[in-house]
């Protein structure tokens, strides 16, 4: 485990409504960024807009997306990534329509 205290360290905030997945793992790894505050400022996103959107059906509670987000920064300070996706927030949207979902499922084997 770190010692490093990453919610005291001066990040820079990103447009996460327009940046990708690339340039978020690029300001990660160079540690400009951390998962920490990138989830605290989606969530923040989610807040703002849900109201109106009505696009959430449930977000996981604030203290366990801190934890898992904390957890994955100790990690990358320790040198260990798991992949592309290390660290970046991401949003499940559920298909509730059978036939988009089918759809969506034939498109991704035909892609993949």
């Amino acid at each position: 485990m770190a010692d490093q205290n990453f919610e005291d360290s001066h990040e820079e905030n990103v447009d996460v409504l327009t940046i990708d997945a690339k340039a978020l793992q690029a300001l990660l790894s160079a540690g400009e960024i951390t998962s920490l505050s990138l989830v605290r400022q989606y969530v923040a996103q989610i807040k703002k807009h849900d109201e109106r959107l009505h696009a959430m059906i449930r977000i996981t509670p604030n203290d366990l997306l801190e934890e898992a987000a904390k957890s994955l920064d100790e990690e990358r300070a320790a040198g260990k990534t798991r992949g592309p996706l290390h660290g970046i927030p991401i949003i499940i949207k559920v298909c509730w329509s059978v036939r988009v979902c089918l759809d969506l499922a034939m498109l991704i084997y035909y892609l993949g």
